[in-house]
């Protein structure tokens, strides 16, 4: 555990690209360019019964195992493409392939109500994910420490729906103290891959407080705090530490020990 913990408090220093993200290519997000491939939803489904497995046996109904499944499915849908396209490339995974594939790993097909909250309101939003790996358009130059072993631009993104709907909130239970989190119409962020940690870096769109405790009523009076940065690493017995920043009138960061069940501190 301690050198876990020695793998995130350090923070490599990296220059990045100038582009944030491409934007979806239809409704009313637009886009810098439309060169986009859909991954089909049996390739989908086939990564998530990867990520399913890794890092040990964990929860992936559990919303605190949210993250460390989707990096996991990330990680194993660009290392698919990378072979199609070494020289990098954009893809786009639909809301529709991602809810109802992940019913099937999680045995969920006949009773779709159980799927996790979260879940449920990516799909209900119409939240498609759109992910760019390019080698050389993302890390600029490494300043300091070693360069990542892939570099990614993540949009969790929907388009333009016809009540204006900008954003949705949900509680997750599980974490010490409850945290409240809300996803806006288009998030965006880096993904860093190190091996032994992952950072997600320059955050935007997504936002949340602790409900219970010191900080939940401080923040009750502040409102939520926008995260700016992640990263996490995992001990041999499947321990999850995640150390992130959150900032509103002040800035916050914290470090989280999530069990592979799904039980936060």
């Amino acid at each position: 555990m301690i050198s876990v913990f020695g793998s995130i408090l350090w923070r490599p220093v990296v220059r990045l690209g100038a582009g944030m993200l491409l934007l979806l290519c239809a409704g009313g997000l637009r886009a810098q360019s439309c060169s986009v491939d859909t991954i089909a939803s049996g390739e989908v489904g086939a990564a998530m019964r990867i990520a399913a497995r890794a890092h040990g046996d964990y929860d992936i109904l559990a919303t605190t195992n949210a993250t460390r499944f989707q990096t996991a499915l990330i990680f194993e849908l660009i290392r698919r493409d990378r072979a199609r396209h070494p020289e990098g490339n954009v893809i786009f995974i639909s809301a529709d392939a991602i809810f109802f594939e992940f019913l099937e790993v999680a045995d969920l097909a006949d009773e779709p109500e159980k799927a996790p909250l979260y879940r449920q309101l990516a799909y209900q939003h119409e939240q498609n994910i759109l992910i760019e790996h390019r080698p050389d358009s993302i890390v600029k130059s490494v300043l300091a420490g070693p360069s990542p072993a892939l570099s990614l631009n993540v949009q969790v993104a929907w388009h333009d729906r016809p009540d204006g709907k900008r954003k949705y909130s949900f509680t997750d239970t599980l974490a010490v103290p409850k945290l409240k989190v809300t996803n806006h119409q288009v998030i965006t962020y880096r993904m860093l891959d190190y091996g032994t940690m992952v950072m997600y870096d320059q955050v935007k769109g997504l936002s949340g407080r602790p409900l219970s405790g010191v900080l939940g009523a401080l923040f009750a009076l502040i409102g939520e705090g926008s995260v700016k940065y992640s990263r996490t690493a995992y001990a041999d017995d499947g321990m999850q530490i995640l150390r992130a920043q959150a900032k509103k009138i002040f800035t916050k960061t914290a470090t989280l020990i999530i069990h592979p069940d799904g039980r936060a501190e």
